[in-house]
C-alpha cells in the first residue's frame, strides 16, 4: 500500500524572485523585543579626557573561552566611536537603586555630554570607567566588532570581572525600567486577576 509523501516545508512565506518580504516597522518591532526582559547596563569607555556612558539592555554572553561578550550600540553614537578609538570598554550591570544612572545614560547626548560627571566611579584594568556599587561588571578590551545595520555587534575579551555577593537587579520590560518584584505583580496582574474573595491583593 502506498503511503502519503510527507509535507514538504511550508514556502508561502519565504520570499522568492520578484518577491519582497512585508515591510516590518520599527517602532512595532520594538514594542515586540520589549517582551524581553532584561536587565539593564551601562556600557563605559574612556580615552585621556573622552569618556563616555550609553545605557544598554543588548548585551550578551558569548564564549566562556576565551571570556567574550558583546553589547550592540548604536552607530551614530560617541561611545560606539570612542570604544574603536580606545580599544576596550566596560559593561556595568545595574541594581535596583541605580535606576537613576540607567536613566541618566539613556538621555540623548551630544559632544559636550560627559554622563560620568555625576555618577562615581573608578578606573578599570582596561582603563574603562567601573560604576560604584553595581552589581557586577565586566572590563573587557575590544576583540573585534561587526556590522548589524543601524547598530555595530562589538565583541569584548573580558580582562577583569566581578559580581556583588547581594543586591537585586533593575530591569528593563514593555519599554520602561522596573524591578523583579513590580514585574512579577505585573505578570499576576495580567495572568491571573485578584480574586478579593479569596483573599488575593497583588497591590
Amino acid at each position: 500500500m502506498a503511503t502519503a509523501a510527507a509535507p514538504g516545508p511550508d514556502r508561502s512565506a519565504t520570499p522568492g524572485p520578484g518577491r519582497s518580504a512585508p515591510a516590518i516597522g520599527p517602532r512595532q518591532l520594538r514594542r515586540t523585543l520589549g517582551q524581553f526582559a532584561t536587565g539593564v547596563t551601562v556600557v563605559t569607555a574612556q580615552l585621556g579626557e573622552q569618556r563616555v556612558a550609553m545605557t544598554a539592555n543588548a548585551v550578551s554572553s558569548v564564549s566562556l573561552d576565551p571570556p567574550l561578550v558583546l553589547v550592540c550600540p548604536d552607530n551614530r553614537t560617541r561611545t560606539l566611536a570612542l570604544i574603536k578609538e580606545a580599544g576596550a570598554f566596560a559593561i556595568n550591570i545595574l541594581s535596583e537603586e541605580q535606576e537613576w544612572i540607567g536613566r541618566h545614560c539613556a538621555v540623548r547626548e551630544t559632544a559636550a555630554t560627559d554622563r560620568l560627571a555625576i555618577v562615581p566611579h573608578r578606573i578599570g584594568r582596561s582603563g574603562a570607567p567601573i560604576l560604584d556599587g553595581c552589581l557586577a561588571y565586566l572590563d573587557c578590551r575590544l576583540w573585534a566588532d561587526y556590522p548589524g545595520g543601524d547598530h555595530t555587534i562589538v565583541v569584548g575579551e573580558v580582562v577583569d570581572h566581578k559580581a556583588a555577593s547581594g543586591g537585586r537587579p533593575v530591569l528593563f520590560y514593555g519599554g520602561r525600567f522596573t524591578s523583579l518584584v513590580e514585574a512579577a505583580l505585573t505578570l499576576l496582574r495580567t495572568h491571573h486577576p485578584p480574586n478579593p474573595m479569596a483573599g488575593d491583593f497583588w497591590g
